[in-house]
């Protein structure tokens, strides 16, 4: 943001939340920081001075793939140049369990939940799915498992994908439409297409007593009567949970503020 772009910004005159005329991005930093200071001469040692007394333990794994990239995830992902990039990524993410494995810390109680978020995690093989399961099953206490969910983008989802999460243990499904209209959705680089949409939740209510859809609204030039097409929509795939998002501006891309302003929302 530069001095120029606050001079020529103006309250809105309009009756609407937005309070200023212009939207303008604000970059944020997400963890893992690049830094040379991270480098540490034991990584580990930290994990050895965390009390390990903990009443309750849940697991999150960051699978920081995605076919293609949504214009208004603030989350740390990217592009992957084929199964090779995945392998690795499967590679180290089983050394890193074992690893902290080690440490009461992360040990000492059994887990209550997992979460499997991204990035996309479906983009992984039914392979990779198995292999993780068993390290998961190995390497920790899953006697008090309560929920495992594991997100996913449709057009990476698949029947012998489903079964595999059924097999190493989860319970829940989640995934993003976002929105049905096709205006934000080309806005916001959503590329599936509303067949795999329903085809993704039909497959997944018949596998699944828990399938959750995210959606978004506030989107800019968004009206009510768009949010409530959105809802009768979403209703449509009859799941048994729905989250509801507000557009966070201050994490979108700036390629998403420019398409905006290309619309003249």
């Amino acid at each position: 943001m530069v001095e120029s772009d606050l001079r020529t910004m103006h309250v809105n005159p309009l009756p609407t939340l937005l309070k200023f005329d212009r939207q303008l991005p604000v970059h944020n930093w997400l963890y893992p920081f690049e830094s040379a200071e991270r480098e540490l001469a034991d990584p580990f040692a930290v994990f050895t001075r965390i009390a390990p007394r903990p009443r309750r333990r849940v697991l999150y794994f960051h699978v920081p793939f995605c076919d293609t990239i949504c214009h208004f995830c603030p989350f740390v992902r990217g592009t992957f140049d084929g199964d090779d990039d995945l392998d690795r990524y499967v590679r180290a993410l089983l050394r890193e369990i074992a690893l902290k494995h080690e440490y009461p810390a992360f040990n000492s109680a059994p887990v209550e939940a997992i979460y499997f978020g991204g990035g996309t995690p479906s983009v992984l093989r039914v392979e990779h799915f198995h292999r993780i399961g068993d390290a998961l099953h190995r390497y920790f206490d899953l006697s008090q498992l309560r929920e495992f969910t594991m997100e996913c983008e449709v057009k990476s989802v698949t029947v012998e994908k489903l079964k595999a999460f059924q097999e190493i243990g989860v319970n829940r499904i989640s995934f993003g439409v976002q929105t049905f209209n096709p205006l934000y959705r080309g806005l916001f680089n959503l590329t599936a297409t509303v067949d795999q949409i329903r085809r993704a939740a039909a497959w997944c209510n018949e596998r699944f007593a828990h399938t959750d859809v995210d959606m978004i609204y506030g989107m800019a030039g968004q009206t009510l009567d768009d949010v409530l097409a959105d809802i009768d929509s979403v209703n449509q795939l009859e799941v048994s949970t729905v989250d509801y998002y507000p557009l966070s501006n201050v994490a979108a891309q700036v390629r998403l503020h420019r398409a905006f302003a290309s619309q003249g929302l």
